[in-house]
């Protein structure tokens, strides 16, 4: 049996190899034409298969989501000015109408730090919630209205 790792690990890679050869003709060859994407199948008749790449699925939560990346100092900003600052005021941008509203809730990974009816943690800054440069904090519509937005807090 372990006589046969080795020619069926070269094998796989001159498998392997030959596919990305073939994607970069294809690249080459129809420059405005998106490619197909080729994989390995199991019948043995066509071990070659191909597709074309779908559009996003909305409904795909990987697919719909926004990142907005944000340069902000979490030891001076406080939750209540991510909130109205820079939350509300970005996402006002968005609306069609300016008089809509709509009421929004503020995570971090699975924690809610803020929402409608809870801003008991707006006086404290982000570093005292444990919300550090390098984490997502998540605005999710109440009404579920509008897509996700997940802003990436960075260094100044």
């Amino acid at each position: 049996m372990a006589g046969n790792i080795i020619p069926a690990i070269a094998t796989t890679n001159a498998v392997v190899a030959g596919l990305i050869v073939m994607h970069a003709i294809q690249l080459l060859a129809k420059p405005g034409v998106p490619p197909k994407k080729a994989f390995l199948g199991q019948v043995p008749h066509r071990p070659l298969g191909a597709y074309h790449q779908e559009a996003p699925n909305e409904s795909c939560a990987v697919c719909r989501d926004a990142y907005i990346t944000l340069k902000v100092d979490p030891t001076r900003c406080t939750l209540g000015e991510f909130v109205k600052e820079v939350a509300g005021e970005w996402l006002k941008g968005g609306l069609e109408d300016e008089e809509e509203e709509f009421e929004f809730s503020v995570l971090e990974g699975g924690r809610i730090l803020a929402d409608p009816d809870d801003e008991d943690n707006h006086p404290r800054t982000l570093a005292d919630l444990g919300v550090d440069q390098g984490k997502m904090l998540t605005i999710m519509d109440e009404e579920e209205k509008y897509r996700p937005i997940h802003f990436c807090l960075c260094a100044l």
